[in-house]
């Protein structure tokens, strides 16, 4: 049997001979999630027999990851303000980028038993963080895919907030009860049509398009909700945006009626979230 050196450096060569970036740390992490094992334990027991297998699924692992398919994909996993949380192909990986969003929602002075509702809940990292941080908030969260609402709702038992998180099977509004919510937010698929072959292979060959396009200008989303949204007597709007829709999204949503919009950068100083607000919270 190899050791867990000798195991590690192999891993490593594969991913490096296909070109791989950061094969180093890909080929750590998965076999310390084959050995439920922290980077420490890995590194103190270096010279330790690995089992022939899990040295055979290691090296399947391998050969997904060494064929672009993203590591959260593999070991169906993904941190997301500090929670875990289930991943697989029907959704998107989670990013640290929608963070901004969850902490600029979080940041607002929730002063009473606050109801929101998230279009297109995806994994469903957006409501459950939200979720973990207002203790006194409830969810209602909305999907076109069937199979990224049973992700969502393993989440949110995942994370311990079942009782205060619903699900709806819906295409936008469609199916979304005619009710008053304190906010709605959405991270939609809002890359173009025009810029999807320039996305990383992870990305493009493994992630839902539907999750990333809409297949036209990448505004359409904003466009349908922020009309639709009105008709929920909300008070909030907030959305992620791509790098450069901060100015487009703002004339959407200043058409539309809305109020005190401000546009919040990321780390890397791009456009990531705007809030706008119809009425009061």
């Amino acid at each position: 049997m190899p050791t867990v050196k000798e195991v590690l450096a192999y891993g490593t060569q594969i991913l490096n001979q296909n070109k791989i970036g950061d094969a180093t740390r890909d080929a750590r992490l998965l076999l310390m999630h084959l050995l439920s094992c922290d980077r420490a334990t890995l590194i103190i027991n270096n010279d330790k027999l690995v089992e022939e297998e899990i040295v055979a699924t290691y090296f399947k692992y391998i050969d997904r990851r060494k064929n672009h398919e993203p590591l959260q994909y593999i070991t169906h996993y993904q941190e997301f303000m500090g929670l875990p949380f289930y991943v697989d192909q029907n959704v998107l990986i989670p990013r640290q980028d929608t963070e901004l969003l969850v902490e600029k929602l979080i940041a607002l002075p929730w002063n009473h038993h606050p109801i929101g509702l998230e279009i297109g809940v995806g994994s469903g990292c957006i409501s459950v963080s939200l979720l973990h941080y207002i203790s006194n908030l409830t969810m209602v969260c909305s999907d076109i895919s069937q199979a990224a609402l049973d992700i969502a709702a393993k989440n949110a038992s995942i994370n311990a907030c079942i009782p205060r998180i619903k699900f709806i099977h819906s295409d936008l509004f469609a199916n979304i009860p005619q009710q008053k919510f304190d906010f709605i937010v959405s991270n939609p698929p809002y890359i173009p049509k025009c810029e999807m072959n320039q996305l990383q292979p992870e990305v493009l060959d493994f992630e839902p398009a539907a999750a990333l396009t809409d297949s036209g200008d990448g505004l359409a989303f904003y466009r349908a909700i922020a009309t639709e949204a009105k008709k929920y007597e909300i008070g909030i709007l907030a959305f992620e945006i791509g790098y450069n829709q901060g100015p487009d999204v703002t004339k959407i949503l200043e058409i539309e009626g809305y109020q005190n919009i401000q546009l919040f950068y990321d780390y890397n100083n791009k456009h990531r979230v705007i809030i706008a607000q119809q009425g009061e919270i």
